[in-house]
């Protein structure tokens, strides 16, 4: 009994010591967003299009924490010239989690880093057949971002998708990874 109260009070007088020596403290702001988001690459000699939302929180102005999920908008034919004139087409979503650092936010032009990584769906379509595979996605990204207002930013970027996972004849991980291209509009404080 006396070992179960007095690691009670360890852990209490621990609680009040980390007080004012903690990561996150009460003096944090925390606010949340959502980034409306158009992203491009090319796929097989195809330019494809996707439409991306994030949502999530921004700590401090910086640092932020979020989800993203994106789905491409075109029919995604395949180019003939690519070595995969079988296929008919191919759509693919994929979702996960994003973070990423804000460099001087309260500057007019600003830059904005950021990982983007989850899993997702790309389905074939084959003249009359249907084939399905999942992949996981790693995709680092740099911004370059113009606060519009103190709540919206406007901003243009580049990355790079690295897929891994696909299993299809038709399309593989390297039909997949390529470089990235968005622009998006973050809203803040909503």
């Amino acid at each position: 009994m006396r070992g179960k109260i007095a690691g009670l009070v360890l852990c209490l007088a621990a609680g009040v010591y980390a007080e004012d020596r903690a990561v996150l403290n009460e003096e944090d702001v925390w606010k949340l967003y959502t980034t409306p988001q158009v992203k491009f690459m090319d796929i097989n000699g195809n330019n494809t299009t996707f439409a991306a939302l994030g949502i999530g929180t921004i700590l401090n102005d910086h640092w932020y924490f979020g989800f993203l999920g994106q789905i491409n908008m075109n029919d995604a034919d395949v180019n003939e010239d690519s070595g995969h004139a079988s296929i008919d087409r191919y759509d693919m979503w994929d979702a996960g989690a994003e973070i990423g650092y804000i460099f001087a936010p309260a500057s007019l032009v600003h830059l904005d880093g950021s990982l983007y990584f989850g899993g997702g769906q790309v389905t074939i379509q084959d003249f009359g057949s249907e084939d399905e595979s999942g992949y996981v996605v790693l995709e680092p990204q740099v911004s370059a971002l113009i606060n519009l207002h103190e709540v919206w930013e406007l901003g243009a970027g580049v990355g790079y998708r690295f897929t891994d996972g696909v299993d299809t004849p038709a399309v593989s991980d390297s039909d997949l990874t390529d470089i990235t291209y968005r622009v998006f509009l973050r809203a803040t404080e909503f």
